[in-house]
Formats: C-alpha cells, structure tokens, sequence
C-alpha cells in the first residue's frame, strides 16, 4: 500500500524517485492513505456503539479494524486450529467493553415499561440576566432543599484531553454531602464527561428526591429526551436510562450556571479535575463513545493538515510550476547537488555564484534568479513565507485578471533546463511566461 501511495505521490506533483514521503503528502495536500483508512474505521466502529448492531460487533471481534494496528489483530496459531487474541489497543479494548447491546437499547421499551418522568425544577433561564448573580441562585437551591429535595451538582471536564466527571451532593435532612466521580478517559467527549456524572448521580443517590444541576444544556436535553422514549445513543445514556426505569423516586433536573461562585458547582468542578487527574495517574480503563471516537480521528487528521507545506494551493498550480516547487522543496530534482550525487552532474556547484546549488539556494539564493525572485517574492525569505498566497492584480475594469506570484516563480524555474530566451507572460509588465500549455 505504502508502495502504490508514493507511485501515486510521484505522479501528482513530479517529484523525482528518492522524495520525502512525508513531503509529497504535504505538497499534494493528501493525509497518509492509512490516516484516512483509520478514519474511515473509526467512523464505522462509532457507528457501531450507537447502533448496537451485533453483525458489526462480531466483525470488528474478529478482524479489530479499529484503529489498523497490528497489536489489534487476532492470528490463529500454525495450525489454525484455535483462535488466540493478542492485547489490544486501549481505543478498542475501551470500544468493546462499552458497545449498546440491543438488549441495553430497547431498556425501557421491550416490556413496555416507561421510564420516570423528570420534573422540571427551573430556577432561572439561560437568556435571563439574574442567571449572572449568584444570590439569586444560592436563594433558589435553597428553596428547593428546604423541600426536601437532595441537590446533585454534576459536571464533566476535559483536562488535557483526559474526560472525566464529578459529583458533588447535599441536602438539609443531617445527611452528610457526598463528592465522587469516574474517569472516562481521552475516547469521550466532555459532554459524554457531563452525562456521566448524571449517570453516576442517579446510580448512587439513594434519596426518594433527587434534583440534577448541571451547568450543561446539552446533556440536560439528552436527558429529557432519553426520558421521552429516544433510544440511547451510548453505554453512557443506556445508564442513565436504565436509572430512570428503576424505582418510583422523584427525579428532578435544572440547569445552573457555572463559573460564578455557586459553592456547590465550585465543589463539583474540583472534583471533576481530581477523578481526571487521579485516572490518568492510575491509567483507568476508559470509556468509548461515538463522540469521542469521531473526535480523535478528526485530531489525527487535523494534525496532518497543520504539518509545514501542508497547503491546498500547490494542488491548483500548473503542472511546470508544481513539479518545481516539488523538485526543489524536497531537495530532489535537476539542481546539481542531486544531480551530482546521483552521478548526472559533474560538479554539485552553482554555475552562476559557485554555492552549491539547492533548492533552498535556487529559490532564495541564487543571482541568476535575482531579479525574478524580486519581483515575485516581495521579500519572502523561508519556505513557510512561500505557503502562504500572494494574489496580483493585472489590467483594469473587465480585462483585470489575476495571478500568484510564487506559482509563477516556480513556472520560470521549471525552464531552467531548456535553452533560448523566455517569453513574456505580459511584455509590458516583464513577467515570466510558465507554459501556457501546462496552464
């Protein structure tokens, strides 16, 4: 695969056998075809845990095409007689312990059991202005201890990556406040973080009156919606409905606002941090969601486009200049230092200035190249200067057009090996003609 990959690398911009891989892939604006395979994987297996599908779980069982890494695979011995796992990685082992069974999906639903309605304990709306002040918070909580009501402050962080959720409760019956939390690891989303400390809070609240506070909105409506009758979307929702089916207890839920001084929500977000930092520490396992899963592959793929010389444009120049840009950005190409090494030169020296002739020299260097290079790289002096586009304007009204300078730098430079004078793109203005055939 690697092999048929560079051929096509070669192909698309020109580069000479012997180029960087890596840099290929930058120059053609391609992610790694495994980068992209992976992806492709990831996507499926996240489908997976949200659909529950059984067919999908048992291929991924056998083959563990998760993340394409050999230490995933399962190998049947010499014999082929039985069947041996080898460790896998901690995405998939995280992955198949954390899938939705059909059995956890229809939870609520088979034996047409509904799940507990949740009551609507609203203090104060997001839009209103009094969500800002604390004492209006601090008076409505207050009210509803005062009811009876045990007040579970759950939140879900995502220090360093690392997902984790907390819970802090208490209420005004002589029942000591509780704070607990679980680690979810890198393979979750903080909002899957937030859903969890629900879970947790629901799981291990025993009081008849449990009022959820959580300063986020989205895992607030997952919750009524799971209420409702919508299927779980992962193990985490599965819990938590499972949770709302068990019992005959007073489930209410509020939003609060965070970050503004409420001592219970103060409380929950240190423990929040501290279940985050104490899994890490302890290398939990972790859990695996749809969320999560899709948010590493597109990680992955993101570090690839942030890589130097990872840019769209080259792709769109004309053949010439894109085959010069590529011959002398990977220092691979009919500049004499490569020439020379590969015995086609006989000296690896400039004919013009006596440097040795790079690519780098070329482009930024050389004195053959001198009034070109100022007239269409306006001071750019480095290669990141280079990936950056510099659009002209040429003619006025209608007849204006325009072009880049640096595709046409690099068109002049990928005449260097024919013989005879240049032709002007425009006379008037002394630019380099690259070749319109390429164009």
């Amino acid at each position: 695969m690697k092999r048929t990959e560079y051929q096509a690398l070669r192909k698309i911009t020109g580069g000479y056998h012997g180029s960087s891989h890596e840099k290929l892939l930058a120059i053609a604006h391609i992610e790694p075809l495994e980068v992209i395979l992976d992806d492709i994987s990831v996507r499926w297996a996240a489908r997976a845990t949200r659909t529950g599908n059984r067919t999908i779980k048992a291929l991924l069982d056998q083959q563990a095409t998760t993340l394409r890494d050999p230490s995933l695979a399962e190998w049947y011995d010499g014999r082929g007689a039985s069947l041996t796992r080898t460790p896998l990685h901690p995405i998939a082992e995280a992955f198949h312990k954390t899938t939705i069974t059909p059995e956890e999906r229809s939870c609520g639903q088979s034996n047409n059991t509904a799940t507990t309605p949740l009551i609507d304990l609203t203090i104060l709306e997001p839009q209103d202005e009094k969500s800002h002040t604390p004492g209006y918070w601090q008076a409505g909580l207050g009210t509803l201890l005062d009811e009876g009501w045990r007040v579970c402050y759950t939140d879900g962080t995502g220090r360093e990556g690392e997902t984790a959720a907390g819970v802090y409760s208490h209420d005004r019956k002589g029942n000591p406040p509780r704070s607990y939390g679980s680690f979810a690891g890198n393979i979750s989303s903080v909002e899957d973080g937030e859903r969890l400390a629900i879970a947790l809070a629901l799981e291990k609240e025993e009081a008849e009156m449990i009022a959820i506070a959580s300063e986020s909105q989205a895992a607030i409506q997952s919750i009524r919606n799971i209420s409702k009758g919508v299927p779980p979307r992962s193990q985490i929702e599965c819990r938590i409905k499972k949770a709302l089916t068990a019992g005959t207890r007073d489930i209410g839920i509020l939003w609060v606002r965070g970050h503004i001084g409420i001592c219970g929500n103060e409380q929950v977000d240190k423990q929040a941090e501290f279940e985050s930092i104490l899994g890490t520490i302890s290398e939990s396992s972790k859990i695996a969601t749809e969320e999560g899963m899709k948010a590493i592959s597109k990680a992955t793929r993101k570090c690839f486009r942030q890589q130097p010389g990872f840019n769209p444009r080259t792709c769109e120049w004309n053949r010439q200049a894109l085959s010069a840009y590529t011959w002398t950005r990977t220092e691979r190409g009919p500049q004499n230092k490569w020439l020379h090494h590969i015995k086609k030169a006989n000296s690896p020296l400039c004919s013009t200035c006596g440097a040795t002739e790079t690519g780098h020299h070329m482009v930024f260097e050389c004195l053959k190249y001198e009034g070109i290079r100022r007239e269409f790289l306006a001071g750019k002096g480095s290669w990141e200067d280079l990936d950056k586009a510099d659009w002209r304007k040429v003619g006025e009204g209608d007849k204006a057009w325009y072009f880049e300078a640096v595709e046409e730098l690099f068109g002049h430079l990928s005449t260097r090996g024919h013989d005879g004078e240049i032709d002007l793109l425009v006379g008037e203005l002394g630019m380099t003609k690259t070749d319109e055939a390429g164009r």
